[in-house]
């Protein structure tokens, strides 16, 4: 299971971190307490973690790339 902390950054949405990083909207949400998909901030620390231990994304950024 690949998994990182990612740091939003202004323009960022909810809906466009888990098609980034091939995550299930409602399972990022989940995982991050998050009640209200709409409402996220730049500055704010989100868990991603995706089940595909292939996917590539994650990988690359927990290997700093």
């Amino acid at each position: 299971m690949g998994h990182f902390i990612y740091q939003v950054q202004s323009g960022d949405t909810l809906s466009e971190l888990a098609r980034r990083y091939r995550v299930p909207l409602n399972v990022l949400a989940e995982s991050n307490g998050l009640g209200d998909v709409h409402r996220i901030w730049a500055g704010q620390f989100l868990a991603l973690v995706s089940k595909d231990p292939e996917n590539k994304k994650i990988q690359a950024m927990r290997n700093g790339y």
